[in-house]
């Protein structure tokens, strides 16, 4: 009887388990982008580029430009990016050393404050799960800063980014494309 039992709880978690949709209780973030950064000749810069002298910046919800500092920073890439290698079949690995590709983080996690130091104002960013759109600044240098500006899309618990700008130009037109070209080792170039 104690088999039958649990032969009959077993069928019962196994029905409960399969009528659930696939997905419905997992989130679904896509908000980072891979590209790659080229001279006009097609040849990779991002060595040319000190990882520690770059600097980020994003425009929050409220209109301030805020330095992503990585001793205060929530983000995945604790500066706001990260360089990985590209190797010749398309996959990334750690550390770049010949070929670099750049991971930049599109959404503003960072906290920020107003008032004075005494009497400080706590202002969160926007959360990937609303935020519509978002700009972010990259300083290559103290010459040299360009402009990445995206667009998110949601549904139920998929949040991704959707279209992506760079100084203007679009670079993704969707995520799903993207998504498809890097599975082939295709990334949005950057030309400087």
């Amino acid at each position: 009887m104690l088999r039958f039992k649990l032969f009959i709880l077993l069928c019962l978690l196994t029905f409960v388990i399969m009528s659930c949709k696939r997905g419905e209780y997992f989130l679904d973030c896509q908000v980072d982008l891979f590209f790659k950064v080229q001279n006009a000749d097609g040849e990779n810069i991002l060595n040319n580029y000190d990882a520690d002298s770059i600097k980020i910046y994003r425009v929050m919800p409220d209109g301030c430009l805020v330095f992503v500092d990585e001793k205060v920073s929530i983000e995945s890439c604790s500066r706001g990016f990260k360089f990985w290698e590209l190797s010749s079949s398309g996959s990334l690995s750690l550390p770049p050393v010949n070929n670099p590709i750049m991971q930049l983080y599109l959404v503003n996690q960072n906290v920020h404050f107003h008032g004075s130091s005494e009497s400080p104002d706590f202002v969160s960013g926007s959360s990937f799960l609303d935020v519509q759109n978002c700009t972010t600044y990259i300083q290559w240098n103290s010459q040299d800063t360009d402009t990445v500006y995206a667009t998110f899309t949601h549904n139920k618990n998929k949040h991704y980014y959707d279209k992506v700008y760079y100084n203007g130009k679009l670079i993704v037109s969707s995520w799903e494309d993207n998504y498809e070209k890097r599975s082939q080792g295709i990334y949005p170039v950057i030309v400087k």
